[in-house]
């Protein structure tokens, strides 16, 4: 009998070190399962630590509505134009191919690539010709201040805001009522003469001798360019501070400034002058120039017996073009409009904007 319960612990015990042997043996391979099955799948864990190559500056430029009544500019445009970003587009200065309105370029890269907005909402197109938003529909009274991105922000608005964008923040608390006039001329004395020995106003005087109807000299003291502005707006804030709704309207009327007026531009200025200087002119004059651009020059002259042909003088009949250019449009604008909010809460707030303008040039 104990030889059999001997026995019997024997088994017990072979068979229990085998089940933990099996146990043991079984363990690694789970764990390595495990492992594999972990490998499928990828955690992303952030990090508070900053990095400089995931953030950088942007360079902007503020022009507030302080800015605009020290400047007393009564068009946007010649407070944009004064900013050594803008470059020459379309404005009241450009006569010929001119548009009528007035855009924005930022560093030169064209105005169409220069995002304009107005409290962060793009303006619409300026003209049918012409993709870039006429700047002068935004009345200056109006405006509480600029934002002038002037680095490329094209990844977050877009390919027309390679250049830049411009963004105009309107006043969004005015309360009371407000009237703004303005009256402005340009003056001009005409006592230039040059450089070199034969000056420029006795080289007019000499061809208004011998073609009296295009070279003439203007007077010796101009007063042009009258401009004409008035402005009025009146707004009102709810009684909790969260709302207010504002309305505006003005009229804007430039006279013209020609380059007949100024005795350095009196004339069209001849290329390669064998003097100090030259008046040059086109041939396309009045009543026509005929020629077979090889053996004869002709015009037509009136005599008591009718129109006969001549042979064409510059110093006789050439047309001088300078005179009838512009260095500033003549220009009226009328501006009409309404916006208001009402903040519903942290996350939610109505708005409405109307804005009429009606603008009318020569070009």
């Amino acid at each position: 009998m104990e030889m059999n319960s001997n026995v019997r612990r024997a088994v017990r015990r072979a068979l229990v070190l085998g089940a933990v042997t099996a146990t043991s043996a079984s363990i690694p391979a789970m764990a390595q399962d495990q492992d594999q099955a972990a490998v499928e799948t990828v955690v992303v864990t952030g990090s508070r630590i900053r990095s400089a190559n995931l953030e950088g500056t942007t360079p902007v430029t503020q022009v507030t509505s302080q800015d605009i009544a020290t400047q007393g500019v009564t068009r946007v445009e010649d407070l944009v134009n004064q900013l050594p970003q803008a470059f020459a587009a379309q404005n009241a200065n450009v006569a010929n191919g001119a548009s009528g309105a007035a855009t924005i370029n930022l560093r030169g890269l064209g105005s169409p690539r220069t995002l304009v907005l107005i409290d962060g909402r793009r303006m619409p197109y300026g003209t049918v010709s012409n993709s870039a938003p006429d700047i002068n529909t935004i009345p200056a009274s109006i405006i509480e201040r600029v934002d002038i991105l002037t680095g490329g922000a094209s990844a977050v608005y877009g390919s027309d805001a390679v250049a830049g964008v411009v963004n105009f923040i309107t006043k969004k608390d005015f309360e009371g009522v407000q009237f703004e006039g303005q009256y402005g001329f340009y003056q001009h004395n005409n006592d230039y003469g040059g450089p070199g020995a034969v000056k420029l106003r006795d080289v007019i005087a000499g061809r208004a001798a011998t073609n009296p109807t295009q070279f003439k000299l203007p007077p010796d003291n101009v007063t042009d360019g009258y401009g004409k502005s008035a402005n009025f707006m009146v707004g009102l804030s709810s009684a909790d501070g969260r709302g207010n709704i504002m309305a505006y309207a003005g009229i804007d009327d430039q006279d013209q400034v020609l380059e007949r007026d100024r005795d350095y531009s009196a004339c069209s200025l001849g290329p390669n002058p064998t003097v100090s200087f030259s008046c040059g002119g086109s041939g396309t004059s009045y009543p026509g120039q005929f020629t077979d651009f090889s053996t004869f020059v002709y015009t037509v002259e009136s005599t008591s017996g009718g129109n006969i042909f001549r042979n064409f003088s510059n110093n006789l009949d050439q047309y001088n073009y300078g005179p009838v250019n512009h260095y500033l449009r003549p220009a009226r604008r009328y501006n009409l409009g309404a916006m208001g909010h009402y903040e519903l809460n942290d996350h939610a707030d109505v708005y409405t904007q109307l804005m009429y303008t009606n603008y009318r040039s020569v070009a």
